[in-house]
């Protein structure tokens, strides 16, 4: 798994925005899902954007939020292949596509961005939300919300959770006024921010990416969503099995872990859906004509991150920039799973909220770029920007790649020595990624946090981080077997639904 930050800690970042004008506007815009077509939109990636193309033939376009209608007559149990592990020790904030999926399913959310083509039943927990004050937001929470062991979820148990997600750079305080109501009061943002008031945008998702949980005697946190966990034997190494909350009558979700082998074995053992991004598996379902194959917004961003690169920054010099075409090559000839060019967008000057980080010294082990050993996706990648070293492309993107005729070479290394190489900056260059979760699209911020000395010493983040491709997920599901729907920011939310 290559190293990655989860995308609610990029919320940290936002600390020197000031919400001062359009603050009553935009909070109406992203309670109502409005913005839901700015960020991902109920059709996956934006007409505009590199992944609004698929390199896949057979993918089903997303024509509305509802992916596929429920059977009229539901089954006793679902099962869902995914190719990912699932760690609780991660819960609820997911580390890949696999827990994005299942912590979904358990946890529920302040509020769900509402699709525009329709409204997501479930799976939130306000009632209502106003904005106050400048800086100031006020919830209500309903007053059915209930943990597994139903026991009622409280404003209490929501400050808690916002304490733990985000730092006083981000929230000044959170207080929980009674049961129900709950006032989250936003930090001290300089004037002159002010006029970047697209920023508010993600300030003000804060209610979207916070899952709300409680502590349990046991290792898997207790989550108020329309499926549980009822015991610490619903989950093994292989297989998670999930149950309906109290009053929902709905099917038993099992996920099954298929871990090395073909993955094939998935579809011969009649899973009703497969999460996915292997390209072989995707063609295979499509050769037996019983799944339908849909594109998700979510999935991994790569990029190379070079520390020659930040040093010329540093000094003023120009760098190049690798175009659509150069990156969307490479999705199509370095790497075996399902691939577009990756792109990053850079909404504003500078970088809000990055602070000036030390230039990496240059190291004296040999030159070598270095990616996470266990991620065959970032390995490939570097091995093809190695073999490019001599480009003069590649020498103006990274300069002294090429290094005298002796290219850096391609090492992988285990996880934890990879992510503490990368945060020092301590190789020549990496292959690092992001997790995509939706709805930000602020990739630079994942990067940064990973390695902040992409900083430069000039508070400025995207200018350093060169994407090179995005790994976008398949869902393949077998037509009449479950109900699902995406929410305005493109996550997937299995429908739950009554039994004739």
């Amino acid at each position: 798994m290559a190293y990655m930050i989860p995308a609610e800690s990029t919320i940290a970042l936002l600390k020197h925005a000031r919400i001062r004008i359009f603050f009553r506007l935009f909070s109406a815009l992203v309670l109502s899902g409005a913005l839901a077509w700015v960020f991902a939109g109920c059709g996956g990636p934006a007409a505009n954007s590199p992944g609004a193309r698929s390199t896949h033939s057979h993918a089903t376009d997303i024509p509305t939020c509802r992916l596929m209608e429920p059977p009229a007559s539901l089954p006793d149990t679902v099962t869902i292949g995914l190719l990912e592990p699932v760690d609780f020790a991660h819960a609820p904030f997911p580390t890949n596509t696999s827990e994005q999926l299942v912590f979904t399913q358990l946890y529920e959310t302040l509020s769900v961005e509402q699709p525009p083509c329709g409204s997501v039943e479930g799976g939130w927990l306000v009632q209502s939300t106003s904005a106050g004050a400048v800086g100031i937001l006020q919830y209500r929470l309903r007053e059915d919300a209930r943990f597994w062991d139903g026991s009622p979820v409280t404003s209490r148990d929501v400050a808690a959770c916002l304490r733990r997600a985000f730092d006083s750079s981000a929230v000044d305080s959170v207080v929980a006024t009674d049961d129900r109501n709950l006032t989250v009061y936003l930090s001290h943002y300089s004037q002159e921010q002010a006029s970047r008031w697209r920023w508010m945008s993600l300030i003000m998702r804060i209610e979207y990416l916070t899952p709300i949980t409680r502590s349990s005697a046991g290792p898997i946190p207790m989550g108020s969503g329309p499926w549980r966990i009822r015991s610490e034997a619903d989950v093994t190494s292989r297989v998670i099995t999930m149950h309906p909350s109290s009053g929902a009558d709905s099917p038993v979700l099992r996920f099954v872990l298929q871990q090395g082998g073909d993955a094939r074995n998935l579809i011969e053992r009649g899973v009703d859906g497969i999460l996915t991004n292997d390209t072989s598996l995707i063609e295979y379902a499509q050769s037996r004509k019983t799944f339908r194959n849909f594109a998700l917004a979510t999935g991994r961003c790569y990029a190379l991150l070079a520390t020659s690169r930040v040093r010329a920054l540093a000094r003023g010099d120009s760098v190049g920039e690798l175009s659509r075409e150069q990156c969307q090559s490479l999705a199509k000839d370095a790497v075996h799973v399902n691939a577009v060019g990756a792109y990053l967008v850079n909404d504003m000057e500078a970088s809000v909220g990055v602070q000036n980080a030390p230039l990496p010294a240059v190291a004296d082990s040999p030159r070598q770029l270095a990616y996470d050993a266990a991620d065959p996706t970032a390995r490939e990648l570097a091995e093809r920007i190695v073999a490019l070293s001599d480009s003069p492309v590649l020498n103006a993107v990274v300069p002294d790649i090429a290094g005298g005729g002796v290219p850096p070479r391609a090492t992988g290394l285990a996880h934890d020595v990879f992510a503490t190489r990368l945060h020092a900056g301590d190789d020549f260059a990496y292959i690092a990624s992001a997790l995509i979760l939706s709805p930000f699209r602020y990739r630079w911020c994942s990067f940064y946090r990973a390695a902040p000395w992409l900083a430069n010493g000039r508070s400025l983040v995207y200018p350093a981080v060169v994407p090179l491709v995005d790994t976008p997920m398949r869902l393949l599901l077998r037509p009449g077997s479950i109900g699902v729907i995406l929410d305005g920011a493109g996550t997937v939310r299995i429908m739950t639904g009554e039994r004739p």
